[in-house]
C-alpha cells in the first residue's frame, strides 16, 4: 500500500489564494510533527515498554517536509512549529531547521521539545533565528520526574532551560497537571514565571481511551489551560470556557491573589480571559 495518496509533485507550486478558516480568518500557523519517536516514556503518553514506531519509509522525508513547507508559505503560512514525538530524536533535525529558515515567507520558527537533548543545540538555534521554544516540565522534583517520565533526565531538562534563558530565547514551559501526582507543585511551578523570564502553562491531562469525561481535574470540562506570563511584575492569564468558570476556585491556591479583571476578546468559541495580578502590582 502506498504511504501517500497524493504525490507532492502533483501539487501546484504557486498559489494566489491564502488559507482561510470558516470564520474568515487568515491561517498563518502550521504545526509540523516530524517524528513519533521520543526519549521519554511519560506515563500519560505511552506504556513503560514504549510503542512500535513508524519506519523511515512510513514518514515524510526532510525533502518532502521542506516541499510542503514551501507550499504552505506560498499559501500565507508565516509561522512554523516543529513537534514530535521529540524533534531532536530525529537525526539531523538542525539541518531541517536551517533549510526551513531559508524558505521565503517563513517569519517565525518555534520548537516544542522535552528538553532532554536540547541544550547542546541552543547556540546553533539562536544563530539560526529560532523564534521560541516550548519545553515540557511537569515537576521540579527529580524523583517525581523519574516516576512520571520513567527516565532519569531531570538534570538534562533543567540544563536546557538555563541554556535557553541564557541565550535570551523566548521560553514557554508546559506542565501537565495530574491529580495526586503534581497538584501540590502548581504554585511552585507558577513561581518560575516570577523568578525567570518564562511563560508557564498548566495543561489538564486529556483522556485518550474513548471515555467521555465531563468533569476534569478541577471540576472543569476538557481543554483547561492557564498561562502564567511575566511581562514585568508577575501576572497570570487564565483561559476558560464559560462552562468552566468553576475553575476560578483554583486561584485560591495562588498565595498572592489580589485582583481579577476580565479582558474583552474576540474568540470563535465562548472564552473568558482573566489576568491575575499580585498585590501592589
Amino acid at each position: 500500500m502506498n504511504k501517500r495518496a497524493v504525490h507532492l509533485d502533483e501539487l501546484p507550486r504557486n498559489h494566489s489564494d491564502k488559507l482561510m478558516d470558516n470564520y474568515g480568518r487568515h491561517i498563518s500557523y502550521l504545526r509540523m510533527a516530524i517524528t513519533d519517536r521520543c526519549n521519554l516514556r511519560c506515563q500519560y503518553c505511552m506504556p513503560a515498554e514504549g510503542v512500535p514506531f513508524d519506519g523511515h519509509d512510513a514518514i515524510l522525508s526532510y525533502e518532502e517536509i521542506l516541499r510542503l513547507l514551501q507550499i504552505a508559505a506560498s499559501l500565507g503560512i508565516t509561522k512554523i512549529r516543529f513537534t514530535g514525538g521529540e524533534p531532536f530524536a530525529r537525526k539531523d533535525f538542525i539541518h531541517l531547521f536551517e533549510k526551513t529558515a531559508a524558505i521565503p515567507g517563513i517569519e517565525e520558527i518555534h520548537i516544542t521539545s522535552n528538553g532532554v537533548s536540547l541544550a547542546e543545540h541552543v547556540n546553533t538555534l539562536k544563530d539560526l533565528g529560532v523564534s521560541g521554544i516550548n519545553l515540557s516540565l511537569d515537576t521540579l522534583d527529580p524523583e517525581k520526574f523519574l516516576a512520571i517520565t520513567r527516565r532519569d533526565y531531570f538534570s538534562h531538562v533543567m540544563n536546557s532551560i538555563e541554556s535557553v534563558l541564557a541565550a535570551s530565547i523566548p521560553l514557554k514551559i508546559n506542565s501537565v497537571i495530574q491529580d495526586g501526582v503534581n497538584t501540590d507543585e502548581i504554585v511552585d511551578l507558577a513561581r518560575l514565571a516570577e523568578n525567570k523570564p518564562v511563560t508557564v502553562r498548566f495543561i489538564e491531562q486529556m483522556p485518550f481511551n474513548g471515555v467521555d469525561r465531563r468533569l476534569g481535574l478541577f471540576g472543569m470540562d476538557r481543554g483547561f489551560s492557564m498561562n502564567c506570563k511575566r511581562p514585568g511584575p508577575l501576572s497570570i492569564e487564565l483561559h476558560i470556557t464559560r462552562e468552566q468558570q468553576s475553575c476560578l476556585l483554583l486561584l485560591i491556591l495562588w498565595e498572592c491573589l489580589a485582583l481579577l479583571t476580565p479582558i474583552p476578546g474576540n474568540f470563535a468559541q465562548p472564552v473568558i480571559k482573566f489576568v491575575l495580578h499580585r498585590p501592589g502590582c
